[in-house]
């Protein structure tokens, strides 16, 4: 089962990473929907990944993120 929380988390992290390069390089703008759901789907699964292995103030911070 650890397999697939690896899989969430990783592509948590390409997603978080992605949506800030499309941020950076002006392919998209930071009031876009599109922006917001990307990191607010990337926090979402990196939280399932912190929690699952108990990773807490990694945690908080994606909670944090997501609000």
């Amino acid at each position: 089962m650890d397999i697939v929380f690896d899989l969430v988390g990783w592509l948590g992290a390409g997603l978080l990473l992605t949506s800030y390069w499309l941020l950076t390089s002006k392919r998209v703008n930071a009031s876009e929907c599109r922006y917001h759901l990307a990191n607010f789907a990337a926090g979402s699964l990196l939280l399932l990944n912190n929690l699952h292995y108990g990773a807490y103030p990694s945690g908080f911070v994606n909670l944090v993120w997501l609000v």
